[in-house]
């Protein structure tokens, strides 16, 4: 995969831009301004797919600049306090230690700045931390986090980043089938329930004047939403994937990627056993995915997509990135078995911005599809779709309103051969609360001052029965949500405020009944507790 990257680099334009680096910022605080600014008509965005590159969150905060004017005293004190942060560094050699910036980061930098001619390197070392610390009814819960990130760009047009962290945690918050929006992990047990993880990312981008392709170890979500995407989340693990973005025009924009994913499934044939026990070898797995944005009128986004999840070997076809995906399964398997077949996925997003203050959205996504099960009332289709709005800064400034529903039908995110099922490491690629699942999400953010940021939010989740897709006899004829075998009722009243554009602090308290199947909880938030956090982020 390396030599095919570096192949494509050298065909690459050599058109100078900034560094489309993917780097997820350390909270959600400068997607949900950009959001705001959106709503407002301030700038255009098209939040489909995230993170949002560097490059693009510098260009969107110049755009604001410009219409200042139009801003609020609170918005104009964040997009100063952005700007700031995310344009730092201009000197040749600087200790950065104003905490309007990133604190505690070293940056250095070399030949010219980021619109020279001449090659510019710029090497960025910044913390990784998170802190958590929880107290209920069933005890303490602690979750630590500690390492280092760099990032950077060899020349003009080449970006860099990586980063490594371990974390320790006095459970597993975020199993293969725990219900949270919590990021799942590699995790390594510890007795009386304890264990510990490692975290590493990597990116190597090439950037020019519409586009850019590179070598990514990261996570990322597709599907608007502001509780959990339906597309693609971020649940699983990080992994190996190219990505190609591609904006020739302010209508049109492109992304294509192609993943190794963990199947563990593992390859008897090749799995062998000596004096030190079994060696496991488990069959190689991939995901291949594609976006395509178009913008019709001011403010709307119609996003269209595909993704083919397949097996055993690489496949060269999956490589060009426009295709159709379930068009190439026939030809390449013909008889699909445990190590051949492809899964193909469509999924369909709309968004809307066009009434000011207003962001209407729309994701669905499809597994399968056939027209006659839409008119049959004993039949349906493998579907999942989320909907909701959000209202900004209107009847009162700064404060938002959020209401947001999810839906996902029996056996959507699943597949009868398990080397193509919709996961990597045993997490579903999809919506956290995976199949047979519904959600309503309501939320109240109101910000008073620049970096404080008060919420109080509602969230009602339900899961259906568990169906295994090899042992049912008509997959289509499932009942839908029939047998509700856990639900959760929470409330939640969060406050925080950013010290940095890299740097926040929180406190939230947490009224929960979760009732059920106590599998999809972890072990402290069983049944009705009563939770106090508080906790400290220092990220990118």
């Amino acid at each position: 995969m390396i030599r095919i990257l570096v192949f494509l680099l050298l065909l690459l334009p050599p058109v100078l831009r900034a560094q489309d680096l993917y780097l997820w910022p350390a909270g959600n605080n400068i997607e949900s301004f950009l959001d705001e600014l959106s709503n407002n008509h301030i700038i255009r965005i098209n939040s489909v797919i995230k993170p949002y590159s560097r490059a693009f969150i510098v260009s969107a905060l110049e755009e604001a600049k410009l219409q200042s004017g139009r801003l609020n005293e609170r918005q104009k004190k964040e997009l100063d306090f952005y700007l700031a942060g995310y344009t730092v560094g201009s000197g040749s050699l600087s200790k950065t230690v104003d905490l309007l910036r990133n604190p505690l980061a070293i940056r250095i930098k070399a030949g010219g700045n980021s619109s020279s001619k001449h090659p510019v390197f710029s090497l960025t070392v910044v913390p990784l931390l998170t802190g958590a610390f929880s107290t209920n009814n069933h005890g303490v819960i602690t979750k630590t986090e500690a390492g280092t990130g760099v990032y950077g760009n060899i020349t003009s047009q080449i970006g860099y980043a990586v980063s490594i962290s371990k974390g320790f945690q006095s459970e597993q918050l975020a199993g293969h089938l725990t219900n949270t929006l919590e990021e799942g992990q590699n995790w390594n047990p510890w007795s009386g329930g304890k264990g510990y993880y490692i975290n590493w990312t990597g990116q190597l981008i090439y950037s020019w004047k519409w586009g850019s392709f590179g070598l990514v170890k990261d996570r990322y979500t597709w599907g608007n939403n502001y509780h959990g995407a339906s597309i693609f989340t971020d649940k699983a693990p990080s992994f190996w994937h190219i990505r190609l973005h591609l904006k020739p025009a302010k209508w049109i924009e492109f992304t294509y990627i192609h993943a190794r994913l963990e199947s563990n499934v593992i390859d008897s044939i090749r799995t062998f056993v000596d004096g030190d026990g079994s060696k496991p070898y488990y069959l190689q797995k991939y995901l291949v995915a594609n976006m395509l944005t178009v913008t019709p009128w001011k403010y709307l986004d119609i996003s269209f997509g595909n993704s083919a999840v397949y097996g055993d070997k690489l496949q060269a076809v999956y490589f060009i990135p426009v295709l159709f995906y379930k068009s190439v399964d026939h030809t390449l398997y013909p008889e699909p078995g445990l190590t051949g077949g492809t899964n193909a996925q469509m999924f369909f997003d709309i968004s809307s911005r066009q009434i000011r203050h207003l962001h209407l959205f729309l994701t669905l996504f499809i597994d399968e599809l056939k027209m006659s099960r839409i008119t049959n009332p004993r039949e349906h289709n493998f579907l999942g779709w989320k909907g909701g709005l959000r209202l900004s800064d209107f009847p009162v400034k700064n404060l938002s309103f959020t209401a947001e529903g999810t839906r996902t039908l029996p056996l959507t995110y699943q597949h009868n051969v398990p080397i193509t099922t919709f996961q990597s490491d045993g997490y579903n690629l999809g919506n956290y609360l995976r199949d047979n699942a519904q959600e309503i999400f309501l939320s109240l953010d109101y910000l008073p001052l620049r970096g404080l940021h008060f919420s109080l939010s509602f969230n009602y989740a339900d899961r259906g029965d568990i169906y295994d897709y090899e042992t049912v006899a008509n997959p289509t004829e499932l009942p839908v949500l029939k047998n509700i075998i856990w639900s959760s009722r929470v409330v939640t009243f969060l406050a925080s405020y950013e010290l940095s554009t890299n740097a926040s602090v929180f406190i939230s308290f947490e009224n929960g009944v979760k009732t059920g199947n106590d599998i999809f909880n972890s072990p402290s938030f069983n049944g009705k507790t009563y939770t106090l956090t508080a906790g400290i982020n220092v990220g990118w």
